[in-house]
């Protein structure tokens, strides 16, 4: 099941793959991860993960406004016969950053 998360005051709401917790959930320190199984493009590809990447760090700032610690954001990509880890270091999109900051 994805999780879905929203921060209503800032219009802002997504669909996660896959939320992971690290340590205590009190903690509040996660990794955002997503599967993507469309591109097999080498070419195309590198266009994609930064689309993707931006989708992440969306999803990111929706949690860091309500306090949480994003550890990294992993795009999981099907490769016609493996699935490929692209780690990507989470960015706050400063459009979106709550006006509270960082609660």
């Amino acid at each position: 099941i994805e999780p879905l998360i929203t921060d209503v005051e800032m219009g802002m709401s997504g669909w996660i793959d896959l939320l992971r917790f690290v340590g205590e959930p009190k903690d509040k320190r996660v990794i955002i991860e997503d599967y993507k199984t469309a591109e097999a493009d080498p070419a195309k590809w590198k266009i994609k993960l930064k689309e993707y990447a931006y989708q992440l760090n969306f999803y990111g700032t929706i949690l860091y406004n309500f306090g949480y610690t994003i550890e990294s954001l992993v795009v999981w990509h099907w490769s016609s016969t493996h699935w490929e880890k692209h780690v990507i270091q989470f960015v706050p999109i400063k459009d979106y950053i709550s006006k509270k900051g960082n609660q």
